[in-house]
């Protein structure tokens, strides 16, 4: 079985399941900083 605990929306990682919650959470994946080097990358 595949779990799918985020998805990309533009340049913001939503998570999807609690797991996915708590990494994003953790890691500050939607932190400012962290969107505008993503974006730059895309």
């Amino acid at each position: 079985m595949r779990f799918r605990h985020f998805r990309l929306n533009n340049f913001r990682i939503e998570p999807l399941t609690p797991i996915g919650e708590a990494t994003e959470f953790i890691f500050r994946f939607n932190d400012e900083d962290r969107i505008k080097e993503r974006s730059v990358l895309f």
